[in-house]
């Protein structure tokens, strides 16, 4: 029998054919390694970019993703390109309806595309002539990235300024390539996807947990808010004190909501430079302003497109926007700052201020036509004094929540306990409580909360009620100076309560800790040791009565100037250093709070 006889050309050709194939398995294997990993879809587009360039010698490629929702073709990654080309390609997307290029035709047909010389094809469109004079563009090869069907997007390539001469081989080796580039995409979008539900979900779960109530008043609240959160558009105005738990409102009308699993996003007008605020909301486009960002920036309303805009503290809003605001409840349509064409949105706005809106109308700080379009449904938040039947709840509820968070053991509260709890004025309503319950959960030992854990309430809201008089005062003597030549001199201490001690000894904690005033004789800290020692004998304060009265923090800095003067017998420098504030500090308060006269004495 007479063998075939192979050439070695032919045998070369198989070998080269068998390593362009290896590389081309081992590139894909490479890229689909990346989905065990926990990283983003941008990683993934970069890695299959490179990996083109590298297995198939292109020195320019470009990924291209079609978006569903706004019918744009967009680059999301690309190298060998030029800065400037860089920038304009990935700022400037094409749109598949207006734009006739090689690149929508691409999507539109689900064909590759392959342009040997861009001058003598039929196929090349004015887009096309202008972009390969822009980019020195010869040639280009343009592959659909494909799942079943469906047509996601395109990988283009090409070789600058050089003429390809590629075979049908190495056309349909991209276009393997390409089909489990598009599988890999799919799964990491997929995969995107799921992480953002999870996080919706886990979301979701914190808001149904975190509204905690018993009153009727926040029953009403609820029910309000369920019912409201079944409108897909409806603005809502949100109001109540500061504390009352408007922002989880907020969240759950958006979670229970057909808008859950879009965008929510909150942002506080008061928070943010007048300047800056329209910006911030609108947008901005390039050029806007120096110092910007090169591409321009998207405002709060257009990143939460589709999804809800929680304007927190929308009484701050200053007059420009807010007549920018109406325009956009009204029509849904808005201006970028610098921009000349019109964005739409899809939003639903919550509103919430802490502030009377009809007060703020009436002396003119907001506007009345927007209050109507921001009040089609108001849900009024009642302050925690309202609904003391909910008091005890939430503090359990924040005791368990902190226990796993600082690892205690809290079981209960005493009853004692409970008393100054639905006794207290609860001026920062919920988040106060809140903080209340972390600090005695974070500091305190023991497996039920008693009395005693109060004490830096009663000290806030009582202690400084006396406009910072001194009671009774301890003399001691400095010991060392009549040894020195100086007579026995006598430094006035005030005797605090056991509440004064907690909250001015935290104030002095700076100064006892550094000991910076060591000398000769006894240092200064020393003393206030003795003196704090001295305060603890006395017997602590347990009534609640105290808590009926607010914190006045002028009194609060009034008095701890005050005894640390008197320690330090009227030295101002000492005194501002002791208090952990600058001497210029310490003399504005003096002269503020009319204090010169107390250190003549």
């Amino acid at each position: 029998m007479r063998k075939k006889q192979i050439s070695q050309e032919k045998i070369n050709e198989y070998i080269l054919e068998a390593r362009c194939n290896e590389k081309l398995l081992f590139s894909v294997h490479k890229i689909s390694s990346l989905l065990t990993r926990p990283i983003s879809l941008d990683r993934i587009l970069t890695a299959i970019v490179k990996e083109t360039s590298k297995v198939f010698g292109f020195t320019r490629v470009a990924l291209f993703l079609k978006d569903k929702h706004s019918n744009l073709l967009e680059c999301k990654y690309l190298i060998g390109f030029q800065p400037h080309e860089k920038a304009r390609s990935l700022r400037l997307p094409f749109h598949m309806d207006k734009h006739d290029c090689i690149e929508t035709s691409v999507v539109k047909s689900g064909k590759t595309i392959f342009i040997k010389d861009y001058q003598n094809d039929k196929r090349v469109t004015d887009i096309d002539l202008k972009v390969s004079r822009i980019q020195k563009r010869v040639s280009t090869l343009a592959v659909p990235l494909k799942i079943k069907k469906d047509v996601i997007g395109l990988i283009e390539a090409d070789k600058n300024d050089i003429k390809m001469q590629l075979t049908q081989r190495d056309i349909k080796s991209f276009s393997i390539f390409a089909n489990q580039a598009s599988i890999i995409i799919d799964n990491a979008r997929l995969q995107a996807r799921n992480e953002r539900r999870i996080k919706q979900l886990l979301s979701w779960q914190e808001v149904e947990t975190d509204i905690i109530g018993e009153s009727d008043g926040i029953k009403h609240v609820l029910k309000l808010t369920y019912m409201i959160a079944k409108s897909h558009d409806t603005t809502v105005l949100i109001e109540g004190e500061t504390g009352t738990g408007k922002e989880i409102i907020a969240r759950a009308l958006h979670y229970h909501s057909s808008r859950v699993g879009k965008p929510y996003i909150s942002i506080n007008c008061g928070a943010i430079s007048k300047d800056l605020v329209e910006s911030e909301l609108f947008g901005y486009e390039k050029g806007t302003f120096t110092g910007g960002l090169q591409e321009g920036k998207k405002g709060k309303f257009e990143l939460a497109d589709g999804g809800t805009l929680l304007l927190d503290e929308v009484s701050e809003l200053i007059p420009s926007v807010q007549v920018k605001l109406l325009r956009l409840l009204e029509e849904r349509e808005f201006y970028p700052v610098g921009g000349t064409e019109k964005k739409s949105v899809d939003v639903r706005i919550i509103a919430a201020t802490n502030k009377s809106l009809e007060q703020e109308i009436k002396i003119g700080n907001f506007r009345e036509d927007l209050y109507y379009r921001l009040n089609i449904a108001k849900i009024s938040l009642p302050p925690l004094r309202e609904r003391k039947d909910d008091i005890i709840p939430i503090a359990l509820f924040f005791m368990n929540k902190f226990n796993v968070r600082h690892g205690k053991n809290f079981q209960g509260i005493s009853e004692e306990a409970k008393k100054i709890l639905v006794d207290a004025p609860w001026t920062g309503n919920v988040r106060e409580l809140r903080n209340a319950i972390e600090r005695i959960i974070l500091m305190e030992e023991g497996n039920i909360i008693e009395p005693h854990h109060f004490t830096f309430m009663i000290h806030s809201q009582d202690v400084f009620a006396r406009k910072g008089k001194m009671d009774t005062a301890v003399h001691m003597s400095v010991p060392g100076k009549e040894a020195s030549g100086y007579p026995g001199r006598q430094r006035v201490y005030p005797i605090m309560d056991a509440p004064d001690n907690e909250l001015f000894r935290e104030a002095l904690q700076h100064f006892i800790r550094q000991d910076t005033l060591q000398g000769p004789e006894k240092s200064i800290s020393a003393m206030i040791r003795e003196a704090l020692l001295h305060s603890r004998e006395k017997k602590m304060v347990s009534s609640s009565s105290s808590l009926k009265e607010g914190l006045d923090l002028d009194e609060l800095n009034r008095s701890l100037l005050i005894q640390a003067l008197q320690i330090c017998e009227g030295n101002k420098t000492r005194a501002a250093k002791l208090l952990g504030i600058s001497r210029p500090t310490a003399v504005y308060r003096i002269n503020r709070y009319g204090l010169n006269k107390e250190i003549a004495k």
